[in-house]
């Protein structure tokens, strides 16, 4: 399939790749390639906190989901930039992960705009050993994340099986 770019896509690319140049300069792939977390660390302390301010993470979400209205063709302008920059980190499954998420029949309330402004909750219930073992891993996060907090608060017990999503609010 074909995409066919507009004058505005033009300028959705010139305006990514402006925010890449000065956010992400070779010397600053340079570094990435060789750190030991491959730029992570910088993709979480420096480059996040932008690109949501940008509105990339929601570029292709609803305006009611905390998005910025437009769709998959102006999200593949925006990866295309950010590719051709080097941009270090998981911008990419971030926005393919809230992309597949939009289309669901339901998908969980509040989550397409903790996505798409850099911030998720988790809920989880089950045997006492592997919350705790949940609750540790969330503490220790992956190489891409930083972890600001994990608030762990026991609720009465109830019968739960399977997986919901629940409101945290």
């Amino acid at each position: 399939m074909a995409l066919g770019l507009t004058p505005e896509h033009s300028e959705l690319a010139a305006a990514v790749r402006g925010w890449a140049q000065r956010h992400c300069p070779p010397e600053v792939v340079r570094e990435a390639a060789e750190s030991a977390d491959s730029g992570a660390g910088r993709y979480r302390d420096a480059l996040v906190s932008g690109l949501a301010e940008q509105g990339l993470f929601g570029l292709h979400l609803a305006e009611s989901e905390g998005g910025q209205g437009f769709g998959l063709p102006e999200l593949a302008v925006a990866v295309e930039e950010l590719g051709r920059a080097l941009v270090p980190g998981a911008f990419v499954p971030t926005v393919l992960a809230s992309a597949v998420l939009a289309r669901s029949a339901n998908p969980p309330d509040g989550l397409l705009a903790k996505l798409a402004d850099g911030s998720v909750e988790l809920l989880a219930a089950g045997p006492e050993a592997v919350v705790a073992e949940l609750v540790e891993s969330c503490r220790a996060g992956p190489k891409s994340a930083r972890v600001a907090s994990v608030e762990r608060h026991v609720a009465a017990d109830e019968a739960i099986s399977g997986f919901e999503a629940r409101p945290t609010h």
